[in-house]
């Protein structure tokens, strides 16, 4: 029921099968699938409303061990991260039994599901979405986007006059540079806060398609400043208010 609720509540009836998923490891409890089927369904619903394709199912390879998780990271993937992974190469979301374990397959299963209609998507868009979903409260019959608990106050740190700024740096960043500081670095913390931003606001399913068909010659920040109302130095401003106003 709550999954209905769910999809009925981006606009509809969203057609196509519920996500399947594959298990060929650890197996999910009860438990541990009820609390990333809501996510999962929103992230399936979301895209398929946006008219994208989706996959059918999704693999996930759930390691009983940290041990067991790292030793067949190193075997089959650089992917440098002690909580989780999507492997493009093998198709597939690999983890471990960790306390994190739902907030993980969700943030990684939107990675798996995003790249099902577009093998390269922006990375701060790829990860700030997967931030977004992961933190994603499904305990009633409306879908909840809180803040942060992490990033928020790492945001709200910076200078006065510095968040639109600072934010924006993580636009134009391409994989290797946004992942070069690490798996904590502050570009997640960037990213997060542009696309909650987007979201809270209303624009994030008017920019998504913007964004991923945009002219060859404009990059991410050229498309931004056309699409959005006033330019970069109007979200620059927006940013700024938005996060100091207490959201």
């Amino acid at each position: 029921m709550r999954v209905l609720l769910l999809l009925l509540l981006l606009g509809g009836v969203v057609w196509g099968k519920p996500l399947q998923l594959e298990l060929p490891q650890e197996k999910l409890t009860r438990e541990e699938e009820n609390a990333i089927r809501p996510g999962l369904d929103y992230i399936l619903a979301f895209y398929r409303k946006l008219g994208y394709p989706t996959p059918e199912s999704i693999r996930l390879r759930i390691f009983a061990t940290y041990r067991e998780y790292d030793s067949w990271r190193r075997g089959h993937s650089g992917a440098e991260t002690n909580g989780g992974y999507f492997s493009p190469l093998y198709g597939e979301v690999v983890t471990w039994r960790s306390r994190r374990l739902p907030k993980t397959l969700v943030h990684e299963g939107n990675h798996a599901i995003f790249r099902t209609a577009f093998n390269d998507p922006p990375t701060w868009l790829n990860e700030g979405l997967s931030e977004l979903f992961e933190e994603m409260e499904a305990s009633g019959s409306l879908p909840n986007f809180p803040p942060h608990p992490q990033y928020t106050p790492r945001i709200l740190r910076l200078p006065k006059g510095q968040i639109g700024k600072d934010i924006l740096q993580v636009v134009n960043m391409n994989y290797a540079t946004y992942h070069k500081s690490g798996y904590e670095s502050h570009n997640y913390a960037r990213a997060w806060a542009l696309v909650y931003f987007l979201w809270k606001k209303g624009l994030i399913e008017r920019m998504i398609p913007k964004l991923l068909n945009r002219p060859p010659q404009e990059d991410d920040l050229g498309t931004l400043h056309r699409a959005y109302l006033g330019g970069l130095p109007a979200l620059e401003r927006e940013l700024e208010f938005f996060f100091r106003a207490g959201i």
